[in-house]
C-alpha cells in the first residue's frame, strides 16, 4: 500500500458540534446522562453529511459568510475537536466509520473498489476478482433511478461476484458487521437513508433489511435542466432539445442533483416516504449526504475551489451557500413538524480527501504499477485514488514490491507500507 502525500494535504476533519443539533467528524460522542435521559429527549437521529467539508472551512473567515445555518447550529449544539477520517480516506470506509463505528480492519470494506482472493467473477472462474461497487452494478446507469426503484432493486445481480455457491454477492453481504440501521431496525423502529449509488445498499448490513426507505438516485447519470428540474433521457420533456452529461461534471447539475436528496429527506420529516408515496411516519434514524462541495473542489477550472492564497472561488462559494441554505430548510423542517427539540442532528463529513486550497495532482494509474509488472510483480488488483491499494497475485513478493517503490523516490509517495507495518497501522493481516 502507498499513501500519497502532497504540498496541501486535505484537513483532517476533526470538529465535532453535538447537542440537539451538529456534529463534524467521523466518531461519536458518549454522553455524561443515562440512556433513558438521552432516550426521553431524543426520538429522532438526523445524520447529515458534506462531502469534501474539513474543519478549517468552518474555521475560514472568508467562508464564514456562507455558513450561516451551520454557524447556527453549532453556535448551539457541543464541538468536538477530537475526530479522524478513517484510513484509507474515501466514502465507503468514512460513512462506514460512522454507520458502524469500526474500521475497515473490522468491517472487512476499505474501498468501493477492491480485491477478494476467495470470490469469484462468475461461477467458473478461478478464485479471486475485482469487488467494484459503484454505478456499475447498476442496471442502468444513465439514469437517476438507476434502472430501478432508486435502491437496492435497480442492482443488476448479474453484475456482481459470487461466492463459492453461484450466490451474487451485494454489498451488504461484503460487510463483516452490523449497521446502525440494522439495531434500529431490530429494535421496531423505522429507519431510512439517502445516499448517491445503490451501490449504498452496504448501509443496510448482513440482513440486507436494516434501511426502511433507502432512496440512492444514482449520481453517475447523464442528466441536464428542463425548466429548472434535473432530469435524464427517461424522464424529460423534450430530450432532443438537451443536452445530456454526468451530474459530476458540474457544480450546478450537483446542486440540483442534490436538491433531488434534500426533497426526500423533507418528504420523511413530514411523515412520507422518501419518494412522498406512502406515511410511515418520521424515521428514528435517518440521513442524507450532500455532494456539492466536493465537486466544486475538485474543479480544476477554479483551481480546486481555493486558491493557493486561500481566495475561494466562485463555484466553491455556490456550492457551501446552496449546501447551507439545503441544512436550513431542514433545520426549518424540523421546526414546522416540532421535531427540532426532539431531533438528535448530526453534520459530519464521510472523508476530506480533496485538497483543501489548489487542486490534486493526478499521477498516470501504469505509474506504479509498469515498474512491478517489469519486475515479474503481478498485480492482480489496484485500486489507485488518494491512496494506492495493490493486491499481488504472488503475496510473497510484497517485500520486493516495497524496495522497488521505495527506490523510486517519487515525491508523490509519501510512504509504503506491506505486512506488519500494515498491521501497525491498522489495516490488518493482508495474508
Amino acid at each position: 500500500m502507498t499513501r500519497f502525500s502532497s504540498s496541501h494535504l486535505p484537513t483532517v476533519l476533526k470538529t465535532v458540534i453535538f447537542g440537539t443539533t451538529i456534529l463534524i467528524g467521523q466518531t461519536f460522542l458518549q454522553f455524561n446522562n443515562s440512556a433513558a435521559t438521552a432516550a426521553s429527549l431524543y426520538q429522532h437521529v438526523l445524520l447529515l453529511s458534506v462531502d469534501g467539508l474539513h474543519d478549517a472551512d468552518i474555521a475560514d473567515p472568508l467562508l464564514q459568510p456562507y455558513l450561516s445555518n451551520i454557524k447556527n447550529l453549532q453556535a448551539t449544539g457541543v464541538t468536538y475537536t477530537n475526530a479522524f477520517t478513517s484510513t484509507p480516506s474515501d466514502s465507503f470506509p468514512g460513512e462506514l466509520s460512522y454507520l458502524t463505528g469500526a474500521s475497515p480492519k473490522t468491517t472487512g470494506v476499505y474501498y468501493d473498489n477492491s480485491y477478494s482472493r476467495s470470490l469469484f467473477s462468475h461461477l467458473k472462474s478461478p478464485a479471486g476478482t475485482e469487488v467494484l461497487f459503484d454505478e456499475s452494478i447498476d442496471k442502468n446507469s444513465n439514469i437517476l433511478s438507476g434502472g430501478g426503484d432508486f435502491g437496492k432493486g435497480s442492482i443488476d445481480s448479474s453484475k456482481l461476484p459470487v461466492d463459492s455457491t453461484g450466490k451474487p454477492i451485494y454489498p451488504h453481504n461484503y460487510l463483516n458487521v452490523n449497521t446502525i440501521f440494522e439495531v434500529a431496525h431490530d429494535a421496531g423502529l423505522h429507519t431510512a437513508f439517502i445516499d448517491k449509488h445503490p451501490a449504498y445498499d452496504l448501509a443496510n448490513g448482513p440482513s440486507g433489511e436494516g434501511v426502511d426507505d433507502f432512496y440512492a438516485p444514482e449520481i453517475n447519470a447523464k442528466v441536464a435542466l428542463e425548466n429548472g428540474k434535473l432530469v435524464d433521457q427517461s424522464t424529460a420533456q423534450n430530450p432532443s432539445n438537451l443536452t445530456f452529461k454526468t451530474t459530476t461534471k458540474s457544480t450546478s447539475l450537483t446542486e440540483a442533483y442534490d436538491d433531488l436528496k434534500v426533497n426526500a429527506l423533507l418528504n420523511q420529516i413530514a411523515g412520507k416516504d422518501s419518494q412522498g408515496k406512502t406515511t410511515p411516519g418520521t424515521p428514528a434514524i435517518f440521513g442524507m449526504n450532500f455532494q456539492a462541495l466536493s465537486v466544486a473542489q475538485k474543479d480544476a477550472s477554479s483551481n480546486g475551489g481555493i486558491a493557493a492564497d486561500g481566495t475561494p472561488s466562485s463555484g466553491l462559494i455556490d456550492a457551501l451557500e446552496h449546501t447551507d441554505a439545503s441544512i436550513g430548510n431542514i433545520v426549518n423542517a424540523l421546526k414546522q413538524q416540532n421535531l427540532f427539540d426532539s431531533t438528535l442532528v448530526v453534520l459530519t463529513a464521510k472523508h476530506g480527501q480533496s485538497p483543501r486550497e489548489g487542486t490534486a495532482t493526478l499521477i498516470a494509474e501504469n505509474t506504479f504499477t509498469d515498474i512491478l509488472e517489469k519486475a515479474g510483480i503481478t498485480v492482480n488488483h489496484a485500486t489507485q485514488d488518494d491512496i494506492d491499494l495493490f493486491w499481488l497475485k504472488d503475496q510473497s513478493l510484497a517485500d520486493t514490491a516495497t524496495t522497488l517503490l521505495k527506490n523510486l523516490n517519487n515525491p508523490a509517495i509519501n510512504e509504503v507500507l506491506f505486512g506488519d507495518a500494515l498491521q501497525q497501522a491498522g489495516f490488518g493481516n493482508p495474508l
